[in-house]
């Protein structure tokens, strides 16, 4: 190696082989791990071939295991397996290692290419105003649909649809986003029920042995409403479990943000009080100067509250939402008087969360689905395979011309413009992005864009060279006269992306998110990888022309 090549080719090659393994989860083969339930399994064998038979799939078995592999498993197959086939108690990906160790993803496919539902929805404001005898000012509404936001996070985490996007469109609508999904009325069934939050008593030493149990016997915990109900009946009857007791599960908020069952607790059926017991909830400290979460009741609620606590001192009270538990705060004195806090080793984010939970029981809002639409999977591949389609084409063309025209330096320029793809796709992996209809259309204006810069270069180069200038003091020269009019060039359209991205919502934003990268990898394939070939080849003094 040439002195003082050495360092820059080290950085190329490193970028480029971890590049590579950053897209080995999107482009390698999946594997999709289901668990069947017991004595279902040869049964689960026939279907899923017949079903999944017209698709490059394979499968291995081990004991009531199933591994479904294949290149063009997606997220909407495992969504369809958990909701049409009852016997599947488990679905999920097997993580690849490049996912575990270096922190890449498959790419996921939006709505637009898999096939789906997209939901717009908004909060009934005209009744809620009823119920509260008052007009709704904008922060009013602001946390109402953030309220509603969570409620409908863990009503789809519950329902087992994967890749889901939840997201606030304007200041008072919600997009909800559900790939794969082939049944639109559960969803809005599943969905539009407002729902109530309850407080239950919670028996510790039942809950204690359903612990027990859960622990020995290291029970899965599906994601699933109804699977969970079918583990609870199994478990209440192994520990024969009184009746006046039922099992419910606690749940915890993971990295992903995505709340998910931790650990089963037996809790008394009786409704000790319910969310509309409860006025408003806020945010305040205790005698140790520690966050709490401090909450007025109604007069009905004042009395229920004081009645329970009286009678239930150094027990617990779940907070239940949707079946799911979400705090259980000890009772540690009658309270009366309408007012509590609750207090513990809570940070001031945990505090916010739970203030918003029991708001939740106090604010129930009613749901209106106010537009509805459907992409069948068939469309979503059409889609997929006429973008790739376009991006070959256009990739070949461009390719093809490179190398007629500006020959041996048309391959160098082809060679930035595949490693400038490579950027592209080990970026979205990296940061968990989601390739959409316009992110295609992204792709393949960074495909013409990306070759702008190297048609520049070459005719500046060319220039130097007509004026008698040696090989490697027209790419020198060639680069540095360049740089600029590619940089301003850039910049301009750099931000125009950006704007976009900030006040573009769902495809528009997807199409300049992929613009915006897809200029940055581009600006470092023609201005420091090609410049780097260039300045090697030419390193030599021997070299009299160049093939340009």
């Amino acid at each position: 190696m040439i002195k003082g090549f050495r360092g820059r080719f080290i950085l190329i090659l490193f970028i480029s082989v971890f590049s590579v393994l950053l897209v080995l989860p999107t482009f390698g083969e999946k594997t999709l791990k289901l668990t069947v339930v017991d004595g279902e399994i040869e049964r689960a064998k026939k279907e899923l071939a017949s079903r999944f038979s017209d698709e490059s799939y394979t499968y291995d078995y081990d004991g009531n295991t199933i591994y479904m592999k294949g290149y063009s498993l997606t997220h909407a197959v495992m969504n369809e397996v958990k909701m049409k086939f009852d016997y599947v108690s488990e679905a999920d990906f097997v993580p690849h290692w490049a996912e575990k160790y270096l922190l890449a993803s498959k790419v996921k496919l939006g709505l637009d290419l898999q096939g789906g539902m997209n939901l717009v929805i908004q909060a009934d404001y005209k009744k809620m105003e009823e119920k509260i005898g008052r007009k709704l000012d904008e922060e009013d509404k602001k946390r109402i649909t953030s309220q509603a936001i969570e409620k409908i996070n863990s009503r789809i985490n519950l329902f087992g649809v994967s890749e889901s996007v939840v997201r606030p469109k304007g200041t008072d609508a919600i997009e909800l986003q559900l790939p794969g999904v082939s049944d639109p009325q559960t969803v809005k069934n599943t969905i539009g029920n407002t729902g109530q939050v309850e407080y239950h008593i919670v028996d510790d030493e039942w809950s204690a042995k359903v612990g027990d149990y859960y622990k020995a016997n290291k029970v899965d915990l599906p994601n699933d409403r109804f699977k969970l109900r079918d583990i609870s009946k199994e478990i209440a009857e192994e520990i024969a479990l009184p009746e006046n007791l039922e099992i419910y599960y606690h749940y915890n908020r993971q990295e992903d943000g995505k709340l998910y069952p931790a650990y089963p607790v037996a809790l008394h059926k009786t409704i000790s009080m319910s969310g509309d017991d409860i006025k408003n909830a806020t945010i305040g400290q205790d005698q140790f100067q520690k966050p709490a979460v401090s909450f007025t009741l109604t007069e009905k609620g004042a009395e229920k509250f004081a009645r329970v606590t009286g009678e239930n001192k150094g027990k617990r009270l779940a907070i239940l939402i949707d079946e799911q538990v979400r705090s259980a705060p000890q009772i540690n004195d009658r309270i009366v008087g309408g007012q509590a806090q609750i207090t513990g080793d809570f940070t001031y984010e945990e505090c916010e969360v739970l203030a918003n939970i029991i708001e939740e029981g106090a604010l129930p809002v009613e749901l209106m689905f106010v537009e509805e639409r459907t992409v069948g999977p068939s469309l979503g591949q059409d889609s997929i395979n006429a973008g790739f389609k376009a991006i070959i084409i256009g990739l070949a063309g461009i390719m093809i011309f490179m190398l007629i025209y500006y020959k041996l330096s048309g391959f160098v320029a082809n060679l930035c413009l595949i490693l400038n793809m490579l950027f592209l796709m080990a970026i979205f992996s990296w940061i968990k992005a989601t390739l959409t209809l316009p992110g295609i259309a992204g792709l393949i204006l960074t495909v013409g864009m990306s070759v702008d810069a190297n048609v520049i270069i070459y005719e500046r180069i060319k220039e130097e060279i007509k004026r008698g200038k040696s090989p490697r003091v027209a790419v020198s020269n060639g680069f540095g006269r360049a740089f600029w009019t590619i940089f301003d060039a850039n910049l301009t359209t750099l931000i125009a992306a950006f704007i976009l991205s900030q006040v573009g919502t769902g495809p528009i934003k997807g199409f300049a998110v992929t613009l915006a990268f897809g200029i940055v990898c581009s600006m470092f394939a023609s201005l420091y990888v090609s410049r780097f070939i260039f300045e090697f080849i030419t390193a030599k003094t021997d070299i009299k022309k160049l093939s340009i």
